[in-house]
């Protein structure tokens, strides 16, 4: 009987042992997250009421939507949404980067999904803030590259001489249909879309 005390008393050390190992992880996780918003906020210029980032919950800063404008390219003048859903074992493991607004665009698929050399395993590093991610993400809706598609059918249009004019065509046909306006709020993802970018960003 003492022994089967011991043996169930071992195993609640053990799973408690891995809780706070588990805490303690997410809550170094939450401070490099803090930390990086914060500079993120000072880096990125906006007007005195814009906001530079909004949480998709109030008391959970692991996941958060970004608005970018480009100021040139194909994308200029046009706000896109993106959801960063950021892992627990982050910086180490790279966040999920989605598109909630949709786009013509050769590197981001119909399902939003970005390809992104900062977020891209056998280039990612750890000392990556969220700013970079910023700055790469607008980088690619001023220069998009066909040479590396997510989306083969937009990224064949852009580069056949025959297609080619289409391009310029169909992306301002989605600008104006699905991007928001300066004065809408973010657009925020379903509960579906946030947790298969959580339990992606996880694996």
């Amino acid at each position: 009987m003492s022994a089967s005390r011991g043996g169930r008393g071992g195993a609640v050390r053990s799973d408690r042992t891995l809780n706070i190992l588990g805490k303690k992880a997410n809550m170094a996780s939450e401070l490099r997250l803090s930390s990086d918003l914060d500079n993120f906020k000072e880096n990125v210029c906006r007007g005195k009421n814009d906001p530079v980032f909004v949480l998709v919950n109030k008391n959970d800063i692991m996941n958060f939507v970004v608005r970018i404008k480009p100021s040139d390219g194909y994308w200029a003048g046009y706000n896109f949404d993106f959801l960063f859903a950021t892992p627990d074992n982050f910086p180490y493991i790279p966040p999920k980067v989605l598109c909630l607004t949709k786009i013509w665009h050769p590197n981001i698929d119909e399902d939003g999904n970005v390809c992104l050399s900062t977020l891209r395993g056998e280039t990612y590093l750890a000392s990556t803030s969220i700013h970079a991610h910023y700055v790469a993400l607008g980088f690619l809706l001023k220069n998009p590259n066909p040479s590396d598609p997510l989306d083969a059918n937009i990224a064949d249009e852009m580069l056949d001489e025959s297609t080619k004019d289409n391009f310029p065509i169909h992306v301002k046909e989605y600008c104006e249909k699905y991007c928001p306006k300066d004065s809408d709020p973010y657009t925020m993802p379903s509960k579906e879309v946030l947790e298969a970018a959580r339990n992606f960003s996880e694996k």
